[in-house]
């Protein structure tokens, strides 16, 4: 699955990027928005989120991609609440986005509480716990 952003892109730039991925026959995409490296002119401005690059693939492709976005179970650390998180997260689905991956979370109880909000909100689409594997060295 590529993992595409399109904070630093235009929407003809993100659209050639996916022409390339279609090209390569990759059908499975997870859609970010991605960040920005903090300018010295300023706060970061985002011009486009990953909700918007959503509906750019399904005006291009149709259904051609198989299309997953990220979901916080903590909500979005610059999200103005929690449920608005999720209220997006619904416009993302809406958008056209077929599952969710969640950021990395530790406590399984964060996990149950974020499905049932999600379902709670009218998003039916699957939703698959990001994890993170422990290593622990032995000395």
């Amino acid at each position: 699955m590529l993992h595409i952003t399109c904070a630093q892109y235009s929407k003809r730039q993100t659209i050639a990027h996916l022409e390339q991925t279609k090209a390569l026959g990759i059908r499975n995409v997870l859609s970010l928005r991605g960040d920005l490296h903090p300018s010295e002119d300023g706060p970061v401005v985002y011009q486009y989120r990953a909700l918007d690059m959503i509906r750019w693939i399904r005006e291009e492709y149709g259904d051609y991609f198989t299309i997953a976005t990220s979901g916080y179970p903590l909500g979005h650390p610059e999200a103005p609440s929690y449920m608005a998180d999720i209220s997006y997260l619904k416009e993302k689905v809406d958008a056209g986005a077929q599952f969710i991956i969640t950021q990395l979370f530790f406590e399984p109880e964060v996990f149950e509480k974020f499905v049932q909000d999600c379902r709670d909100a009218g998003i039916t689409v699957p939703i698959i716990p990001g994890i993170m594997p422990i290593q622990v060295s032995v000395i």
